[in-house]
């Protein structure tokens, strides 16, 4: 089964929908330009700054994760609904291109920008002898739906990939076909986000600046630890959901999701007792 694509081709179109149909990922090369991964770099950076500045907790209820940088000052590693504090995705044609995707998934599915936790910009970094976020255990993205006692929803998140990640850098790592077990399985088949262990079955995610990936929010998936260090360590994934069914936008008065929060206490335990 090819899971990686060129690029953007309506040709390719029922292939794409394979790939999704039988292993619950796809990968599509240069599907942005380098001018454009700049342009998004340069918008986050302005909302980095703002935030900063402003000591900004959470957007929406969800917290904002802050780390810092090679010389010691702060960055923030997990941005949550970026899209909404930007014009930068009003005024450029990605988010029609983002669109063109529900040919592959379903016309039924819809940007979620106020819904889940909104377009999310990931930034892991490994610095020697300080804590960063460069790595994320085990997770299926639908389970999140278990801790609101709602029945786990299909959803697909759409990363655009902002830096060069061979397997080497670490980076995503999949399960793919996992999105076809059971409910049962989606919730229990690892210890969410405690365990970080290389599982001998998963699917090492190659990417360059500029690709586009889609996985099914009900496969297994983590981010591996570099073993790298400092700016060759660097990994910027910026991710939009895609969701359908009832419409559940965020406010400013939404309360944080508790798996976020534990997440929150999870990422501040040096020592996971499965590592």
């Amino acid at each position: 089964m090819k899971l990686i694509f060129n690029k953007w081709n309506d040709v390719d179109i029922e292939k794409y929908k394979e790939s999704i149909r039988q292993t619950g990922f796809l990968h599509i090369q240069n599907f942005i330009t380098p001018k454009e991964v700049e342009e998004i770099l340069e918008e986050q950076n302005i909302i980095e700054k703002r935030w900063i500045r402003e000591k900004k907790e959470a957007m929406f209820g969800v917290p904002i994760l802050y780390g810092t940088d090679l010389d010691g000052t702060t960055i923030i590693q997990r941005s949550p609904f970026m899209s909404l504090n930007t014009s930068y995705f009003d005024d450029s044609n990605l988010k029609k291109r983002l669109d063109t995707l529900r040919k592959i998934i379903g016309e039924e599915f819809r940007m979620g920008e106020k819904e889940n936790d909104g377009a999310v910009f990931n930034h892991y970094i490994k610095l020697k002898g300080q804590e960063s976020r460069k790595k994320l255990g085990w997770h299926t993205d639908s389970g999140r739906d278990f801790w609101t006692l709602d029945k786990p929803q299909l959803f697909y998140n759409i990363g655009i990939h902002l830096d060069d990640c061979p397997k080497s850098k670490g980076g995503l790592r999949l399960l793919l076909g996992s999105h076809a077990q059971s409910v049962w399985g989606m919730l229990f088949g690892k210890w969410h986000f405690i365990d970080h262990r290389q599982d001998k079955n998963e699917y090492a995610v190659e990417t360059k600046a500029g690709d586009l990936t889609i996985h099914d929010g009900r496969i297994w998936h983590r981010v591996a630890e570099s073993p790298l260090e400092g700016n060759e360590s660097r990994r910027r994934v910026l991710y939009f959901p895609f969701v359908r069914g009832e419409v559940k936008e965020k406010t400013e008065n939404s309360k944080a999701p508790i798996y976020l929060v534990l997440l929150k206490k999870v990422n501040s335990i040096k020592n996971s007792l499965l590592q």
